[in-house]
C-alpha cells in the first residue's frame, strides 16, 4: 500500500513538472519573472557559499547548483549564471538577493 501511495506521488510530481514545461515564448510575462527570481534567490545563496570561487569556477559551480532546480527554473537559472558572476565580480560576494536580484538583475 505504501509503495502505490509512493508511485502515485511520483507520478504527481512528474505529471506537475511536465505541466510546468511551458516553452519559453508561450508563457506569461509574470511566470517568466517568476522563475527568474527564484532562480537569482538560489543562485544568490549559492554564491554566498562559494565565496573562494572566481570567473569560470564560479560559473561551473553555479551551473551545477542549477541542476538542483525543477524544470524550468533549473534552465531559466543556468540562463542568468554569467550575469550574476559578472555582477558579482563587479560588486562582491557579499551581495544579497534585494540587490541582487531587485537592484541590479532586475529579476524580480
Amino acid at each position: 500500500m505504501k509503495l502505490l501511495v509512493a508511485v502515485a506521488a511520483l507520478l504527481a510530481v512528474c505529471s506537475l513538472a511536465q505541466a510546468i514545461a511551458i516553452p519559453q515564448e508561450m508563457q506569461p510575462l509574470e511566470l517568466r519573472r517568476s522563475f527568474k527570481c527564484r532562480a537569482c534567490g538560489w543562485l544568490d545563496d549559492a554564491v554566498l557559499v562559494a565565496e573562494d570561487l572566481a570567473g569560470t569556477a564560479l560559473e561551473h559551480y553555479l551551473d551545477n547548483e542549477c541542476n538542483y532546480l525543477i524544470f524550468p527554473i533549473n534552465d531559466v537559472c543556468k540562463k542568468i549564471i554569467k550575469d550574476v558572476v559578472g555582477l558579482v565580480e563587479k560588486y562582491g560576494h557579499k551581495l544579497d538577493k534585494p540587490e541582487l536580484c531587485h537592484k541590479l538583475l532586475k529579476a524580480c
